[in-house]
């Protein structure tokens, strides 16, 4: 658990579900194709990211050593030798709700060399599979808004 203000900072998005539930009873058609947008908008922003990391990052091979957990959710905690030959050991920008990859697993990061996005195991699914996701949501919820007109 967090501290207030940490939690203070999803309230937006909080209102903005309230929002969405209330719009369904007036007007789910106009509700569903703005959060299908929504959708197709972080897919995008999350595509964007990535694609920052992949042309400024460095490619290095990996170890992971252990598993930050927030959340009921496993983050691994790589550890590697970055392009100046010092030792970094972070934790990826995605999570799930298992340990994959075991500790000990030898991985490929794609990681930023400033030091100020983080790093990400190099694997399509990895990587993209949120975006991935996100899209899936928005086509579910554009057909949604096409069939309730």
């Amino acid at each position: 658990m967090g501290s207030i203000r940490e939690q203070l900072k999803y309230a937006p998005l909080v209102i903005g579900f309230i929002a969405v539930g209330i719009g369904f009873n007036f007007a789910p058609s106009a509700t569903m194709g703005v959060i299908a947008g929504v959708f197709f908008v972080l897919a995008f922003l999350c595509m964007i990211e990535d694609r920052l990391l992949e042309r400024s990052g460095r490619r290095a091979q990996g170890t992971v050593v252990d598993h930050r957990v927030e959340e009921d959710c496993f983050f691994p905690v790589i550890e590697f030798h970055d392009s100046g030959g010092a030792t970094r050991r972070e934790a990826t920008r995605m999570g799930r709700g298992v340990k994959k990859p075991p500790v000990g697993s030898r991985v490929v990061v794609v990681y930023d060399p400033t030091g100020k996005v983080g790093c990400e195991i190099d694997r399509f699914w990895r990587r993209r599979g949120f975006a991935v996701a996100l899209s899936l949501f928005g086509v579910v919820f554009t057909v949604g808004a096409m069939l309730r007109r």
